[in-house]
């Protein structure tokens, strides 16, 4: 039994992410947890390129990974887990994208992100951190 899985940049390469989490559920020990690193395809410069570029081009690494099978948002990634039966202990956005984006499209997205009350914080990351506790281990 495991006190700690982790998941750093694993699930959005598998077929079926679900799978591997009800899998680790039965290997983790009483009390232990799932750490996971995910890309967040609602990522400022993704959504850049994509509405205003109308480009949507795979990489060889980043967000856009070709070799990536599946695209988390925070919100599916917060209804992936809770589905497969965990809590979230924490979820926080991590590589903040400030250096990646031009002075000009960050200020426009600071403005728009004041106006909607902060409805696109999530926008400012290029991946998140989950720390996740199984409800029940079976």
């Amino acid at each position: 039994m495991f006190d700690c899985i982790v998941f750093n940049d694993v699930l959005e390469h598998m077929v079926f992410p679900e799978q591997a989490l009800q899998y680790a559920k039965s290997l983790l020990a009483e009390g232990g947890v799932v750490v996971a690193s995910i890309p967040n395809i609602r990522s400022l410069v993704t959504l850049f390129h994509l509405l205003f570029r109308a480009q949507w081009e795979y990489t060889d690494s980043g967000v856009l990974d070709k070799t990536h099978l599946r695209f988390f948002t925070k919100s599916s990634i917060v209804d992936m887990f809770e589905r497969e039966g965990y809590a979230l202990e924490e979820i926080c956005g991590i590589n903040l994208q400030r250096d990646c984006v031009s002075g000009r499209l960050w200020a426009a997205y600071a403005v728009a992100n004041a106006l909607f009350l902060g409805k696109f914080t999530d926008l400012r990351f290029l991946q998140f951190a989950v720390v996740a506790k199984p409800v029940s281990i079976r």
